[in-house]
């Protein structure tokens, strides 16, 4: 602390200041003398920290990677880095283009380590190159990959990993190879194999006939560019042939080098084929069957004859000599034509006369043929003359042939009618109504068939009973019989019918006579059983037993009703007539209205009724009536009374109207001249009270002692509280004014003005 001292240290040195450098941590001491006074002895340590050291890992990478460089220290924490590049983190990331050396410095406590270094080798990516090849569809092929630098690895995409392969798609197909060395892959590289298709080739097989020629056209996939060869030496697509028996043609196609398989042909020569027909005689009329037949013979052969029918045999029927035709063709080969005629010789006609006699008697038939000679005959009784003579019991039928040059005609015939029996037919049996007529009649046949004479009986009620439908008109039921004869004499024949002659149906019913609009009639029928249509006179009909029917209208109708009964007779009632009165037409005035209990009587008038009126009922609301046309009535309270007129007229028909009277209350009005509103709940409001008034007819004003109005209502149930309009505040205690208008239960008005006291 004060200078002029001396100084000794443990190191044995005297100066104020020593320099060490000590290996480990060291104290050092020192004694300061002073005037021979000694300090206490002080120390100073001289820490000694070691020196870090660093290590790199070294890396290979290949060309464009990167890697990562990690330093290693020891001690290995607490200190810092510095690379060579820059970088002050423990690891790097690098991506050198050629093999680099980096370096870092570790400090630790101040102390830098020697400098460590790590070396990143780069070896180069090679490159790789394969051939392109084109083959045959099904042939090999080689790719070889050939490498920028030796001493790697192949890996081919089929798998395969020697530097050449050998392939054979079927397609167009692309392969890669991967090259490696030192651990560096190239970059995929492709080698194309083309693949070119074995062409096809064929030819269709030709069918012809002998001295034809043929056209054989090779037809190659894919389709152009390529050569042809045949192994008849032609190298054209098409080639034309004329061979005499059949011959087997072979070609061969060849496309981008690649040769197809031989595709062969067969040019099948078929020979010409002959055909003969035979010649045929008919009748016209008559078919017959023309057969071509051929030297030879298939499944496909076939037949055009020049009538268009195409079967070996065809079935003709001409009128007149003709020539047919036929071509031959089997195997597409067509023969020449050939004909043959068909004779036709006419067919004869005959004609047979027909004849009509009487029983027992002989007539001739005669057969008249065309062509007229040289023919001959055959009956169907066996006999051959042209003409025969016949006695029939019976109508018969006689049939003949005629032939002529072999052709026979027709079956021809002759009827020998004979005359039948007479017989006759009536219409039947048959009914009518009493008084009506019936048509009858009768149908003869047989006999000569011509001349018929008819005869009826009984004649009674006959229009004529001479002729076939006389009209009959009996009275009563009766079987009329009619006979018939002919001018031959026949056996006379007879018939009868029976007509039935019904009664008439009996109508007849009862109903109403009269009554008043609108009237319900019932009809209640007393007739004969059957079906009934009723006329009820105003338009309308009815089909029912017992009708009820109602008359809307005043009138008079005639009602009737017509039966048909169950044989179809009709009847008709006579008239029974219904007449529908009028009624009357009840109306009435009355007054005074309104009126109040100080008025109370009431004056009825019936003069707006009709003037068929002939008696009179009044009812006042069951507490009064009267009989008379225009009473009057005295009602002894208010309210509303129901008044009912009836009345009736000469024919006894009613009619009735009601109409509502109201008495009313006499009016009185109290108006009070003083209120409290001090809300004890006695005398809080000022208003008026009353009887006779109604509430939409009032109005009551207020006023100040000044004439200014403080309050205004038109309602009667609400009074004035003692509360200005538009204010909230009670009115002062004082007097006020009022003016109050009101109606009577008469609407008469009156108005009150007065005063009164507000007290508080």
């Amino acid at each position: 602390s004060l200078p002029g001292g001396t100084y000794l240290w443990n190191t044995g040195a005297t100066t104020q200041s020593i320099t060490d450098s000590p290996g480990t941590t060291t104290i050092y001491s020192v004694v300061y003398t002073l005037n021979a006074c000694p300090s206490p002895s002080v120390s100073g340590t001289i820490t000694v920290n070691p020196i870090p050291s660093v290590t790199v890992n070294n890396q290979t990478i290949c060309n464009g990677q990167s890697t990562t460089l990690i330093a290693t220290p020891l001690p290995a924490t607490g200190g810092s880095y510095l690379w060579n590049t820059g970088d002050i983190n423990q690891s790097i990331t690098v991506s050198p283009n050629s093999t680099t050396i980096y370096s870092v410095v570790y400090t630790l406590n101040g102390c830098p380590s020697p400098s460590g270094s790590g070396t990143v080798t780069v070896n180069p990516i090679p490159v790789v190159n394969i051939n392109n090849v084109t083959i045959c569809n099904g042939d090999n092929g080689t790719l070889t990959a050939t490498p920028s630098l030796a001493g790697g690895t192949y890996l081919w995409v089929n798998g395969e990993t020697t530097q050449s392969i050998s392939v054979s798609p079927n397609t167009t197909t692309n392969y890669s190879v991967v090259y490696t060395l030192n651990g560096c892959a190239s970059t995929s590289v492709f080698g194309t194999v083309t693949v070119n298709p074995i062409p096809t080739v064929t030819v269709a097989n030709q069918t012809i006939c002998d001295g034809q020629n043929a056209m054989l056209t090779a037809n190659p996939l894919p389709d152009p560019g390529g050569t042809y060869l045949w192994n008849t030496g032609p190298t054209t697509q098409d080639i034309i042939v004329n061979p005499s028996v059949t011959t087997i043609y072979s070609v061969v196609y060849t496309l981008n080098g690649c040769v197809s398989p031989s595709a062969s042909a067969t040019v099948t020569v078929n020979p010409i084929p002959t055909v003969t027909v035979n010649n045929q005689t008919i009748c016209d009329g008559q078919s017959v069957t023309l057969t071509a037949n051929p030297n030879m013979f298939n499944a496909s052969s076939s037949y055009l004859w020049d009538n268009g029918e195409t079967t070996q045999s065809i079935t003709v029927s001409p009128s007149t000599t003709t020539i047919y035709s036929v071509v031959y063709t089997i195997n597409g080969c067509s023969s020449s034509s050939v004909s043959a005629t068909v004779t036709v010789n006419p067919v004869p006609t005959i004609s047979v006369n027909d004849e009509t006699i009487c029983i027992g008697q002989s007539t001739v038939l005669t057969a008249t043929p065309s062509p007229a000679n040289g023919g001959t005959y055959l009956w169907d009784t066996g006999e051959t003359t042209q003409s025969i003579t016949v006695t029939p019991a019976a109508s018969t039928t006689y049939s003949v042939v005629y032939t002529l040059n072999g052709c026979v005609s027709s079956s021809y015939s002759g009827t020998v009618t004979l005359n039948p029996p007479l017989n006759v037919v009536s219409s039947g049996n048959t009914a009518i109504c009493i008084g009506a007529s019936a048509n009858l009649s009768s149908t003869p046949s047989g006999g000569d068939g011509t001349t018929y004479s008819f005869s009826w009986s009984p004649v009674n009620g006959l229009s004529d009973p001479n002729i076939s439908n006389p009209v009959a008109n009996p009275t009563s039921t009766t079987l009329y019989t009619v006979t018939v004869n002919d001018a031959c004499g026949t056996p006379a024949a007879s018939t009868s019918l029976l007509v039935t002659v019904n009664s008439l149906p009996v109508p007849a019913f009862t109903g109403l006579s009269s009554g008043c609009v609108p009237l319900e009639v019932q009809f209640l029928n007393n007739s004969t059983p059957g079906t009934y249509t009723w006329n009820l006179g105003d338009g309308n009909v009815n089909s029912s037993n017992n009708p009820i029917h109602t008359y809307q209208n005043v009138g008079s109708y005639n009602v009737s009703v017509s039966i048909v009964d169950t044989n179809g007779c009709t009847s008709t009632s006579g008239l029974h007539n219904v007449q529908v009165n009028p009624n009357p037409i009840a109306e009435f005035s009355f007054g005074p209205q309104p009126t109040t209990i100080l008025n109370p009587i009431i004056t009825f008038n019936s003069e707006e009724s009709s003037q068929d009126v002939t008696k009179w009922y009044w009812n006042f609301d069951e507490i009064g009536s009267s009989p008379l046309a225009n009473p009057y009535y005295s009602f002894l309270d208010t309210g509303f009374f129901l008044v009912q007129l009836v009345v009736e007229n000469q024919y006894g028909c009613l009619d009735s109207i009601s109409h509502e009277i109201e008495i009313k209350g006499d009016f009185t009005l109290y108006i009070p001249n003083a209120f409290t509103p001090d809300n004890d709940g006695i005398n809080d409001y000022f208003g008026p009270q009353g009887i006779g008034m109604e509430n939409g007819n009032y109005e009551m004003t207020i006023f100040n002692r000044w004439g200014e109005q403080i309050h205004k209502t038109v309602s009667l149930d609400k009074p004035w509280n003692g509360i200005p309009d538009g204010s909230t505040l009670m009115a002062p205690q004082g007097v006020y004014l009022y003016v109050i208008t009101v109606k009577d239960n008469l609407q008469k008005t009156h108005k009150y003005q007065g005063h009164f006291s507000l007290i508080k």
